[in-house]
């Protein structure tokens, strides 16, 4: 029986460079811009002048990661690299810190997802007799299923290529062959991966764009879904190996991705922005418009909340500093967060006192964290917090690569607004429809990936259907497109 490593998903950012001498370096930088995706672990892969991989992982932040000593050990002109998202009550151990690597086949791969089914790819990997598949993760699977093909000699397109059909779920994947760069990304392109030309030669792959901004990388472009680019001496190509039906997880857009990301071509601030506007179409907030102030949950709902400002005529007001950069939804247990909450944001009673606030947030996923801060408002002196929410109820599990594992865990299962409003202690709630959502981000609606509000998944989740509570069934679209099972 096929075990995987407990608690261990890495959910997190890949980033890769080719063909420049101080690709480790670079390939750092863009870790640190993607710190947001993944806090817990770091890791990078080069190939050394000797055509060695070299490898070197840490836990913890990238800005301690890498001392000067380390970049300049990880010599080489092709690197690849992985930030790890800290999971709830997962091990925190260097077992699963990507990138993996196999000296053999020289081949290296950091993988962003989660693979909603493994057991297709864990039986694959049992007839094939890999050593090591017991304590392997769906990130080792993928790995090793490659490495066994290139193993027998299959260019390493082909390779992903047959390899493919066993893959289900997230992933978007930044790897090394040889000498050669390579990415590729799940048939819905769920989670995003671009890649551009780097100024001084070279190109560069990561998570978001920018990463690849701050290496002032040109010519940028989304890797498609289905699609695995190869970077070598012979050029840039491109190899569809899955028809593409795009459905980008839109709680990046929500939450995820930073703000001066661009996804679908949009720069993710303008689309919170327009998130705010629809808000306030939907859910404005009567009475006396002067003792109003709107007020941001920072620094993901800024936009969202400006938007709602301009569009209901409103005051706008920054009346909570933020005191740390570490998120708040990426701690890895309950208690944690409600103290991080207290500690990174810091409500100024000058904007606040007398004041009926409308709180802005992105999203509620548990609701613990924003009812310590709404009591913090009244602190404050806040006389009525109002919260208002860019985004629809937040009702069932990601299965595709954010950690929210329980249904249980989420504040709108089984609950209405008003309940929610009541638990939460606000003076009112409301949140943003899907239509209104879907509305905002000026693209069609089959574009994206709704499932955490809808509970209609895309791509098949197999067991994980058992953990959905009857009382908020899934639609599972998938099971109407057979060209996702």
């Amino acid at each position: 029986m096929v075990r995987l490593a407990a608690e261990v998903s890495e959910k997190c950012a890949v980033a890769g460079v080719w063909g420049n001498s101080d690709a480790a370096r670079l390939t750092a930088i863009m870790l640190e811009e993607l710190q947001h995706r993944g806090q817990d672990a770091t890791g990078i892969v080069t190939r050394g002048s000797k055509g060695d991989l070299l490898r070197h992982v840490e836990l913890g932040l990238v800005a301690t990661a890498y001392p000067e000593a380390t970049l300049r050990s990880l010599e080489g002109r092709v690197a690849i690299g992985h930030n790890r998202y800290a999971t709830s009550g997962g091990a925190s151990d260097f077992e699963h810190i990507q990138p993996f690597a196999d000296a053999k086949t020289s081949w290296a791969l950091a993988h962003n997802g989660n693979l909603s089914v493994v057991a297709p790819l864990a039986r694959f990997l049992v007839q094939k007799n890999v050593p090591g598949l017991s304590l392997m993760n769906d990130s080792g699977m993928i790995h090793a299923a490659v490495s066994h093909y290139l193993g027998l000699g299959s260019g390493v397109a082909e390779a992903i290529e047959y390899v493919f059909p066993l893959l289900t779920g997230a992933f978007s994947c930044v790897a090394m062959h040889g000498e050669k760069l390579v990415a590729f990304r799940d048939a819905c392109g769920i989670r995003p991966l671009s890649y551009g030309r780097l100024p001084g030669g070279g190109y560069a792959v990561a998570s978001e764009t920018r990463a690849l901004d701050a290496l002032g990388a040109t010519d940028q472009k989304d890797i498609l879904p289905g699609q695995v680019l190869i970077i070598s001496e012979a050029g840039v190509q491109m190899v569809q190996v899955a028809k593409p039906n795009p459905k980008l997880d839109i709680f990046e857009l929500v939450y995820f991705a930073r703000g001066d990301s661009r996804l679908y071509g949009r720069v993710v601030e303008d689309i919170r922005y327009d998130f705010g506007v629809q808000l306030a179409r939907e859910q404005p907030l009567g009475g006396d418009q002067k003792s109003i102030v709107v007020v941001p949950v920072p620094r993901s709902a800024i936009p969202a909340a400006e938007g709602y400002a301009k569009e209901s005529g409103l005051r706008y007001a920054e009346g909570i500093k933020r005191s740390s950069r570490l998120r708040t939804f990426i701690k890895p247990n309950q208690e944690a967060r409600k103290q991080a909450v207290r500690e990174k944001l810091v409500p100024d009673p000058t904007v606040l006192s007398g004041k009926r606030v409308v709180l802005i947030e992105d999203s509620i996923v548990r609701g613990t964290t924003l009812g310590v801060l709404i009591e913090m408002l009244k602190e404050a002196g806040a006389a009525e917090v109002h919260v208002r929410i860019s985004s629809p109820p937040v009702r069932f599990p990601n299965f595709y690569g954010i950690n929210m594992p329980s249904q249980a865990e989420l504040i709108a299962h089984g609950r209405t607004a008003e309940e929610i409003c009541q638990i939460i202690g606000a003076d009112s709630l409301g949140y943003l429809s899907v239509e209104g959502m879907l509305q905002a981000t000026h693209r069609s609606p089959e574009s994206f990936d709704v499932s955490v509000f809808t509970g209609e998944y895309p791509v098949d989740i197999g067991g994980h259907r058992d953990e959905i509570s009857a009382d908020d069934s899934p639609r599972l679209a998938w099971q109407n497109n057979p060209a996702h099972v």
